[in-house]
C-alpha cells in the first residue's frame, strides 16, 4: 500500500509547530491573568471610593442634624425665657409679643432667602454655621439691652421717645430669630429627603421648650437666656 510521502521539511515544519504553540500559549497567559486582575483592583477601588462617599454623606447628614436639633431647642427655649423676662421689663400684657417676635423672623428669613441669590449661592452647612453663631451672639446682646435700658409701654403718653426704645427693643428680639430661621431653612432645603431633619428639629423643639419650663425654676430667665444663647452657639 502505498501512500503520501512526507519530506523532511515538512515534518519538520510541522514538529517546529507543534513546539512553538505551547511557548505561544505560555507567552499569552499572563496576559489572561493580568487583564482580570486589573479589572479586579478597578472594582475594588470604585467599591472603595462608593464606600467613601457614602460615609461622608453619613457623616454631614449627622452633623447637620445635630446641629438643627441644638438650633431648635435653642430657639424654643429662649422663646419661654423671654417671655418671662418680658413679663417682668415689659409687664405681662407685652410678655407674648415674643410669638410675634419669632413669627416675624422665621417669616422674613424664608423671604430673605427666597429673594437673595447670593445667600442660596452659599453653602448650606456654612450660611448656617454663621447664622447660629450670629443668632447665640445676638441674643445676649438683646437680652443686655433690654436690661440695661428698659421701655416703659405706659410712659409712651408722657415719654414720646420711649416709643423709639421700645421699637429698638422689639427689633433686637426679631434678629436672633431671623438668624435662626436662615439657618434652619439653608438645612432644611438643600436636602431632596430632608425627613430626618424635620424630626430633628421637631425632637429639638419640643425638648427645649420641656426643658425651659423645667429650668426656669432654678436659673431665672437670664439664665435660660444665656443657656440658649450658649446651645446657639455650639449649633
Amino acid at each position: 500500500v502505498s501512500g503520501p510521502v512526507v519530506g523532511p521539511s515538512v515534518a519538520g515544519a510541522a514538529s517546529g509547530s507543534a513546539r512553538r504553540a505551547p511557548l505561544h500559549a505560555a507567552s499569552r497567559k499572563p496576559d489572561a491573568i493580568a487583564l482580570p486582575e486589573r479589572v479586579r483592583q478597578r472594582r475594588r477601588g470604585s467599591r472603595i471610593r462608593d464606600r467613601d462617599v457614602t460615609m461622608a454623606a453619613l457623616t454631614a447628614a449627622r452633623r447637620d442634624a445635630l446641629g438643627l436639633f441644638l438650633l431648635s431647642a435653642a430657639t424654643l427655649m429662649l422663646q419661654v425665657a423671654w417671655t418671662r423676662c418680658l413679663s417682668v421689663s415689659l409687664w405681662y400684657h407685652f410678655a407674648f409679643v415674643v410669638i410675634s417676635t419669632a413669627l416675624l423672623g422665621f417669616g422674613a428669613a424664608g423671604v430673605l432667602l427666597a429673594t437673595s441669590a447670593r445667600l442660596r449661592a452659599m453653602a448650606p452647612p456654612a450660611l448656617a454655621g454663621a447664622c447660629t453663631g450670629g443668632a447665640g451672639a445676638l441674643a445676649v446682646v438683646a437680652f443686655v439691652l433690654g436690661a440695661r435700658f428698659p421701655a416703659d409701654p405706659f410712659a409712651l403718653l408722657v415719654a414720646p421717645a420711649t416709643a423709639i426704645l421700645l421699637l429698638v427693643e422689639l427689633c433686637t428680639l426679631v434678629v436672633p430669630f431671623l438668624l435662626a430661621g436662615l439657618a434652619t431653612s439653608a438645612l432644611l432645603s438643600s436636602r431632596e429627603d430632608a425627613s430626618g431633619l424635620y424630626a430633628a428639629d421637631l425632637l429639638g423643639a419640643g425638648l427645649g421648650a420641656a426643658g425651659a419650663a423645667a429650668l426656669l425654676p432654678a436659673l431665672g430667665g437670664p439664665g435660660v437666656v444665656l443657656l440658649s444663647a450658649g446651645l446657639a452657639l455650639f449649633a
